[in-house]
Parts: structure tokens; sequence; C-alpha cells
């Protein structure tokens, strides 16, 4: 009974939210780095050009300008 229930588990868990087959934990991996990389970018970009700048300890003030690059990369997927 115990092995059934894990082998759908297991068949449920292959299936993302919309029902369609699920990207292997490799590809999940590769593209959590490729967001984690972008995401860097972005806000080493938007340090360089002063749009983050350190307010003390681990606060940052972030410009109006910033704050707008940040969603438009959200919304692009970008991260």
């Amino acid at each position: 009974m115990a092995d059934s229930k894990i082998a759908i588990l297991s068949v449920l868990l292959s299936f993302d939210e919309s029902g369609k087959p699920a990207p292997p934990t490799g590809q999940i991996a590769a593209l959590s780095r490729q967001r984690m990389k972008a995401a860097e970018a972005t806000l080493n970009e938007l340090a360089v050009a002063g749009d983050i700048k350190a307010a003390g300890g681990d606060t940052f003030e972030i410009t109006d300008r910033g704050r707008t690059a940040l969603a438009r990369a959200e919304r692009d997927g970008l991260i």
C-alpha cells in the first residue's frame, strides 16, 4: 500500500500546476542559476549607475529609477 502511494505521489509531482510535465530538477537548477546571475548583473548595473546606495549595515536605498528598472526586469522575467 505504501509503495502505491509513493508511486501516485511521484506521478503527481512530475507535473506542474498547469498540468504540463514538470522539467527535470537539473533544468530547474540551471534556470535558478541563470536567474541569479541575471539578478546579480541587474543589481550591479544599478549600483554602478548610482541607483542603489548603501544606507549602513545591511540596508540599501533604491532610487525611483532603480525601482522602475527592477520592476521592468522582473516583469520581463529576467529576475
